[in-house]
């Protein structure tokens, strides 16, 4: 039928369309996503770090053999997972011995999930040729790789564009953020694939002034986006939950707006549902 469709001329599809909203058509199928690779970036300190912290845990909690590599090396994720001293003493010797393929076991874990993350307040980003090793391993033994990157854009964040299949690029409501974005994305050119890429703006209250024009502004953007997505501010959750080991996606209600805001980005990429069967599908 999907051969007759694609193939079988237009009257032939309009035919098959036509059966398909007037309820005559078959089961549809749609495969949920079983693996990828996710890349957060913005020219901007706009909240990846908590994205990646809370949409790493979300995969995790699904049932997806899940890694976080943090490639500026520190700030947000050692603070959000309470990451000690020993991990980032484990990386350097790895990586100064060239033991690439080692690291991924010997990370932060915390069930399925493992962080890779280097040492706080080191500036110092992971140089290419070690983050193109640490993601081939990772790739090679997880279902789902989120890459948090430095803000701005440093050429790990264009290899982390390169070998992604999804990538959420972060906006907030601050106008100066805003501009600093489009600039990143003049630069990225032909490296920005539309059809992969999300627009999240995180921090906000979507019945706001704020973020109807900045999604106003988003929208007028010469790049397209594949969607433009919420992400309401936690607020204080955040804080109190640093060094707790749990995130706000596991503890909010499930009709909070943060809780429902994640869900709607989990549904944008087709994530797994644990309490559906195996496929998404709708029935004619």
């Amino acid at each position: 039928e999907l051969s007759k469709l694609l193939f079988g001329g237009v009257e032939h599809a309009k035919s098959r369309i036509g059966d398909l909203f007037q309820g005559r058509a078959k089961t549809l199928w749609f495969k949920e996503l079983d693996s990828a690779v996710i890349t957060i970036y913005s020219n901007a300190s706009n909240g990846k770090s908590h994205l990646a912290w809370n949409i790493a845990t979300a995969f995790e909690k699904k049932g997806y053999k899940t890694a976080l590599i943090n490639i500026d090396r520190g700030y947000s994720a050692n603070l959000y997972f309470g990451i000690e001293d020993i991990y980032f003493d484990i990386l350097d010797y790895l990586l100064a011995k060239g033991e690439h393929h080692s690291i991924l076991d010997n990370c932060y874990k915390k069930g399925n999930l493992s962080v890779i993350s280097g040492r706080l307040g080191n500036e110092e980003p992971i140089c290419n040729e070690d983050f193109l090793k640490i993601l081939y391993f990772a790739r090679s033994k997880c279902d789902i790789v989120v890459i948090d990157t430095y803000t701005g854009l440093f050429d790990t964040t264009l290899q982390a564009i390169n070998h992604s299949n999804i990538d959420f690029f972060v906006f907030d409501c601050d106008l100066m953020h805003f501009h600093m974005n489009k600039l990143m994305l003049e630069k990225l050119g032909s490296i920005f694939i539309d059809n992969k890429t999300i627009a999240i703006i995180n921090n906000c209250n979507t019945k706001s002034e704020a973020y109807k024009y900045i999604f106003r502004q988003i929208n007028k953007l010469n790049k397209g986006f594949k969607k433009i997505l919420p992400l309401t501010n936690c607020g204080s959750m955040s804080c109190d939950l640093m060094h707790t080991g749990k995130t706000p996606y596991e503890t909010s209600k499930s009709s909070s707006s943060f809780q429902l805001d994640m869900n709607h980005i989990l549904a944008a990429i087709n994530v797994r549902n644990t309490d559906a069967n195996k496929h998404i599908f709708y029935r004619g």
